[in-house]
């Protein structure tokens, strides 16, 4: 290998800031730079202790992904890579809602503090993302997805990034869906080479045993059906 290409690819897996375009297995990686997005919000008040870089991961259906990278300034994750992947109707910013400063303080800022190289994933449409190539909230194309594609395309396509960027393999943290997800993944033969562990909050496996009062009238009444029929293609969770 040519000497210019061996520092570069030395530079793009070692350096946060390389990899703005960068094409791999992963799709598209960029580097949101200046971006509001869960690292201002959450991260960067406590800059002093930690560097938090915001990612993208473009899908191959034209999903941006938000990826964020926690890590401490006196530590920078050398006991390998982290992923969380948060619940239905939530985002990326279930692990770190409580701020370092408590002595409840969220699961990403604890795995920093421990030396772990924290990442954080938010599925398709989700609030710490970055939309879509070609529709918007407006589109119903936007919001016609399920399960299937989140265990196929948006997880797979995160990890593969961290992967490429960090060439190690991943413990993986998943709450419910999060763990629906990896879970479907893993059956197909999807990911093994990529992970180191799992572990997998409030599992989910099958939902054929739900039994909640909402839930199963929303079934009943085939709600989706209704909603489709009614041109009302997304609700949101934010207040």
């Amino acid at each position: 290998m040519e000497m210019w290409k061996l520092v570069f690819v030395l530079l793009s897996t070692c350096w946060p800031g390389w990899g703005i375009g960068q094409n791999t297995k992963a799709g598209v990686i960029r580097v949101e730079q200046n971006s509001v997005g869960l690292c201002s919000t959450f991260v960067q008040p406590y800059s002093s202790n930690y560097d938090c870089h915001e990612y993208s991961i473009t899908t191959t259906d034209g999903f941006r992904l938000g990826v964020q990278r926690i890590n401490t300034r006196s530590d920078l994750g050398q006991k390998g890579p982290v992923f969380f992947n948060h619940g239905v109707l939530s985002g990326g910013d279930t692990w770190v809602l409580n701020p370092p400063d408590q002595s409840d303080k969220s699961a990403a800022f604890i795995l920093a503090d421990a030396g772990y190289d924290v990442w954080i994933g938010n599925a398709r449409t989700t609030r710490y993302s970055y939309g879509h190539e070609n529709f918007t909230e407006q589109d119903a194309a936007y919001w016609d997805w399920s399960l299937d594609e989140l265990a196929a395309i948006d997880l797979p396509e995160m990890l593969h990034m961290v992967n490429s960027i960090t060439n190690k393999k991943i413990y993986y943290i998943g709450f419910s869906q999060g763990s629906q997800a990896a879970l479907a993944a893993l059956s197909e033969g999807n990911l093994g080479d990529v992970m180191e562990k799992l572990a997998l909050l409030a599992p989910v496996a099958y939902v054929s045993h739900a039994y909640t009062p909402i839930g199963v009238a929303a079934v009943n009444l085939h709600l989706d059906q209704v909603f489709e029929a009614l041109g009302l293609h997304s609700f949101t969770t934010k207040t």
